[in-house]
């Protein structure tokens, strides 16, 4: 979030910010990249806002395979405005990509390259 952006040299992050006699200050204060694809065209997503959360940076980026910064503050936004939950709505969309990985490992292992099936051990 402090690293620079390499289209306009700027960071994302400009500030924490917390509740009244909070420690943690898990807020953001960020500023998107107006030239990025998602609100290039969107000036009411160029000033100064809160940005994504710990918790919902992991449910739309890391569980869905998502790094691009900017596209998860803009889908932040989108949740925000559209009345979802960033962290349930990450989650939910993640879902289905995850087992299906799981269930594609799970199939690609056979019973005679581990001796018995490792999933059955409990």
């Amino acid at each position: 979030m402090h690293r620079k952006r390499p289209t306009d040299g700027k960071a994302n992050l400009l500030t924490n910010g917390a509740c009244f006699g909070c420690t943690i200050a898990c807020g953001r204060i960020s500023r998107m990249d107006p030239g990025h694809f998602s609100v290039k065209d969107k000036p009411q997503y160029h000033g100064a806002s809160g940005g994504v959360e710990y918790e919902a940076a992991w449910a739309l980026g890391a569980a869905n395979g998502v790094s691009d910064l900017e596209a998860l503050t803009y889908a932040n936004f989108l949740c925000n405005e559209h009345g979802f939950d960033p962290i349930s709505f990450g989650a939910t969309s993640a879902r289905p990509w995850s087992s299906t990985s799981w269930e594609s490992s799970r199939r690609s292992r056979s019973a005679s390259s581990y001796g018995s099936d490792p999933w059955r051990r409990w």
